[in-house]
């Protein structure tokens, strides 16, 4: 899961950089670039919070408060 979310980290700051070459070059792919990297972006929000509901559900599985 790290592997993936390095993954997206990078490719969505590839995109950005290159975005913002892109932009003085060509705009249309400029802006393509940016709306990926948000989208790469995103990729990883939603995995963060896959991770976080995978944990949660883990405590809650070995909550023994209530013994």
């Amino acid at each position: 899961m790290n592997a993936l979310k390095y993954t997206f980290l990078i490719a969505s700051i590839i995109c950005q950089i290159t975005g913002f070459v892109f932009l003085f070059i060509d705009v249309q792919k400029g802006v393509l670039l940016f709306l990926t990297s948000i989208v790469f972006f995103l990729l990883i929000i939603a995995l963060f919070i896959y991770e976080r509901q995978k944990e949660k559900e883990e405590e809650d599985r070995n909550d023994y408060r209530d013994y």
